[in-house]
């Protein structure tokens, strides 16, 4: 087995082992929803149709290696290939991250992931968390690689869900298929900003990235966990990044202390908001009336 200082333990597989393969073969890294817990220890028996995978991802976060990453796995069944495309899962993006003529034998061609628990919950924080960083890990010894689901290769069933936790897990790994993104070191900084107007506000989607206001290189600054509006500061110079106004990851209050480059893809909508002009006889009524009562105070010897 491979040195692979992320997996938190080692379980030997139970099903299929295949050939072994070039770095450069490795193309797509395959998301599962197991339908069940204790996702290893059933890998590592004698698992039904010999299914194999290359890590597993448990409930608690733990991740868990069988197959060498340089070994195929049995995950896939070829002769369930889908030919059609649903909202979110696809055979284009099958297409697009293998390439068409390796789809016929997809296990050769990815690093397949086994999430414990099901495909209508969708996987909990520990298990996103730990998908993510694998994924980023994985992608340091293979550049080529990206995100899919199950539900790319075959549509027989669900695996492995489109929950708000399954498009934020695929969104904070770069985007899922056809729709990644590499963020590598060569990617300029983003510094500036055009057509900037006043009183600007966007709609950020769920499941957005949103990236430190000096660079789009390394790991975002934030997720969005459900539609937000922010105030925004106009568009990149290549129009295809949005700066927002956004707050410190921890922060509770409803104070913007920063901003943040979101993806233009993946803001939804952009309005202006005029701010509601001061009702200015309030304002006078209240100087009197906070004058009168000063005057009243000094008559009755109230000290102010």
């Amino acid at each position: 087995m491979a040195k692979l200082p992320i997996a938190d333990r080692y379980v030997k597989p139970g099903g299929f082992v295949g050939d072994d393969r070039r770095p450069s073969d490795v193309l797509g890294f395959m998301i599962h929803m197991a339908e069940g817990n204790n996702v290893a220890a059933y890998l590592g028996r004698a698992p039904s149709r010999g299914v194999s995978v290359q890590y597993t991802v448990e409930a608690d976060g733990e991740i868990v290696a069988m197959v060498d990453e340089l070994q195929v796995s049995g995950s896939l069944n070829p002769a369930a290939l889908r030919h059609d495309d649903s909202p979110y899962f696809g055979r284009e993006h099958l297409d697009h991250v293998l390439g068409k003529s390796n789809v016929d034998n997809p296990n050769r061609y990815v690093i397949s992931i086994e999430m414990a628990g099901r495909a209508e919950e969708g996987p909990n924080r520990q298990q996103v968390d730990s998908i993510v960083r694998l994924f980023h890990d994985c992608r340091k010894r293979y550049p080529k690689i990206k995100p899919l689901g199950h539900r790319d290769q075959m549509n027989l069933k669900p695996c492995p869900g489109s929950t708000t936790a399954i498009k934020e897990m695929f969104s904070r790994m770069g985007g899922h298929g056809k729709d990644y993104t590499i963020f590598t070191q060569r990617e300029p900084a983003l510094v500036s900003t055009v057509s900037y107007r006043p009183n600007q506000f966007v709609t950020i989607k769920a499941g957005a990235s949103l990236w430190p206001a000096t660079t789009i290189v390394g790991k975002p600054l934030a997720f969005a966990a459900e539609p937000l509006e922010r105030p925004t500061f106009g568009a990149s110079p290549d129009k295809a990044w949005r700066l927002v106004a956004a707050d410190s990851p921890t922060d509770a209050d409803d104070v913007f202390e920063r901003t943040a480059w979101v993806r233009t893809a993946d803001v939804v909508s952009l309005r202006i908001i005029k701010p509601v002009p001061p009702d200015t006889d309030a304002i006078v009524k209240a100087a009197r009336q906070g004058y009168r009562d000063q005057v009243m105070a000094e008559i009755e010897g109230i000290p102010v």
